[in-house]
């Protein structure tokens, strides 16, 4: 900030005395003394904001492998900890059986999950579990599954990691339509889906369709995760469906080389889950 001064000129006047006598005033008394201005008081600069971190998880990724008693199984384990696992049933790849969801933790080549529940569409059952598993990095991830209420049976999983999740997530790579096979606890049937390049989903299927004039009517949204090639998916059913009125959230992973669409999600309560495997041409 700049102060400007204010000069002020004095012009001396001469003063004639008469009869020998005169008085001249002080310089001082007719000068005004300049006020020294106060600084302006220091801005405090704003501090720059510190982008938030985004979680990281080393057992991260997308898995695929086989279980013990004849099952596929493929899904993603996010960045948050938070894991989204279909497996076939016995002895029929392709075939949605059912999901397993749950949160864990990776610690020094181990991750554990004491929260998961088994949703098996199929048997129309659901059970709780714990996840013990080893994993190598980007490599492979292998454990086993301990079913809590079912009084302790074991599953064992071995799965590989998929490069596919280093890929960035883009919505106009899932754009289109889908022929698609899907879950809800008790029925495993079929639908079609529409994907929409701003992530917005619309479908429809008779197969989970409680009416019996009406199909069940599907929407939805998938947003791309800020780490991996995930997105956040929400999926909502109209009330002619098994889920009537219900809003379901997880996850979904897009396979570009089989053009498949894989979607997991769970309501609030973590007591329905609903699995969709679309396929588009």
């Amino acid at each position: 900030m700049h102060v400007k001064y204010l000069m002020i000129t004095i012009a001396a006047a001469t003063v004639t005395a008469c009869g020998g006598g005169g008085d001249s005033g002080s310089l001082s008394s007719l000068v005004s003394q300049p006020t020294t201005p106060t600084p302006a008081p220091t801005p405090t600069p704003t501090p720059t904001p510190t982008p938030s971190q985004v979680p990281q998880s080393a057992a991260e990724g997308i898995w695929i492998g086989t279980t013990n008693t004849n099952r596929t199984v493929n899904g993603v384990v996010l960045n948050d900890g938070s894991y989204y696992l279909f497996y076939s049933p016995a002895g029929q790849p392709g075939q949605i059986g059912g999901v397993i969801q749950g949160s864990g933790t990776a610690k020094g080549g181990s991750y554990a999950s004491g929260d998961g529940r088994d949703f098996n569409l199929a048997a129309n059952t659901l059970t709780a579990l714990s996840l013990s598993s080893s994993y190598q990095e980007q490599k492979t991830l292998a454990g086993m599954v301990t079913y809590v209420a079912a009084g302790g049976p074991t599953e064992t999983l071995t799965t590989v990691y998929s490069s596919m999740y280093e890929a960035k997530p883009a919505l106009s790579a899932l754009a289109g339509q889908y022929s698609v096979q899907i879950g809800v606890l008790g029925t495993v049937g079929t639908a079609t889906l529409a994907v929409g390049s701003d992530g917005s989903l619309v479908g429809s299927s008779a197969s989970i369709s409680t009416s019996t004039s009406n199909s069940c009517g599907i929407s939805g949204t998938l947003a791309p995760r800020d780490r991996g090639n995930a997105y956040d998916a929400t999926i909502v059913f109209d009330a002619n469906c098994a889920y009537p009125t219900q809003t379901t959230k997880g996850a979904a992973y897009f396979d570009a080389s089989s053009k498949r669409l894989y979607v997991v999600t769970v309501n609030n309560e973590r007591t329905r889950a609903a699995a969709i495997v679309g396929t588009r041409p």
